[in-house]
């Protein structure tokens, strides 16, 4: 009877390393607004579009690429390094309230495109 028992707990444990070894490859990371904007140089209209209408939270998130990534393992990115999506919370400029809106900035083909929602219960 024993040897079933530990015979599930080996399936399990096993299934717990292969779902957190996948983890290595990309995880959160926070970023800097204005290490963002550098990276926007290349899309002055949408970054005067974005400046003008909301104030944006100083840091964000983006993903973080891990030692496992393909970028990585090719050597065209470091570990650590941050890439999009861009998530902000902002609010529209003016507004006295809170961070009420969520920014995302992704790349797209060739350019840069963002979205905004409402921030939810969830964010």
């Amino acid at each position: 009877m024993k040897s079933k028992h530990y015979g599930h707990a080996a399936v399990i444990v096993c299934c717990l390393l292969l779902l957190l070894s996948g983890f290595s490859v990309r995880a959160g990371g926070s970023i800097a607004w204005e290490d963002v904007q550098g990276r926007l140089k290349d899309a002055p209209g949408l970054l005067r579009v974005i400046d003008e209408a909301f104030e944006v939270n100083r840091v964000g998130e983006a993903l973080r690429l891990g030692p496992r990534s393909v970028d990585v393992m090719e050597g065209r990115a470091e570990v650590g390094k941050r890439v999009p999506p861009y998530t902000f919370y902002c609010k529209v400029r003016g507004h006295s309230g809170d961070y009420n809106l969520v920014l995302m900035l992704d790349e797209q083909g060739e350019g840069w495109q963002f979205t905004v929602r409402e921030r939810g219960p969830r964010d």
